[in-house]
């Protein structure tokens, strides 16, 4: 299935297989791989190990990006090890700030892909409305 909700191709691969990432968006410039990931029962922040899920999963894109959507945020070890894995993080809420914020044309595709290439970790906070 591919969607298109910030002008950006993206084909969604899902739970098809365990090796795989749940999204790719294919651009000229290239791949960006994505993996979603939610909080456990028994925790109340997606993990440094979850948030690096990705790079096994997308590495054999080679992509120019690597993007953990988590819910609802991420780990204090998962955010410091950003700078380490140049793995960008997105929380949920900071994904959806900015779909509003390109629907009411206030944020670019162009700038949705810089985001998706920063490799930082991205909250709500960041993400100006």
């Amino acid at each position: 299935m591919i969607s298109d909700y910030f002008g950006i191709s993206c084909r969604f691969i899902g739970d098809l297989s365990p090796h795989e990432p749940d999204c790719i968006i294919e651009m000229d410039i290239g791949k960006i791989t994505i993996e979603c990931k939610r909080e456990k029962a028994k925790e109340k922040f997606v993990s440094a190990k979850e948030s690096e899920e990705i790079l096994g999963k997308g590495s054999k894109y080679n992509p120019i990006a690597y993007v953990t959507i988590g819910y609802p945020d991420f780990s204090k070890d998962a955010i410091s090890n950003v700078e380490n894995t140049s793995v960008t993080l997105v929380t949920c809420s900071a994904l959806v700030k900015m779909l509003i914020r390109f629907w009411e044309k206030k944020l670019s595709k162009k700038d949705i892909i810089n985001i998706m290439k920063s490799k930082t970790y991205v909250n709500d906070e960041k993400i100006e409305m």
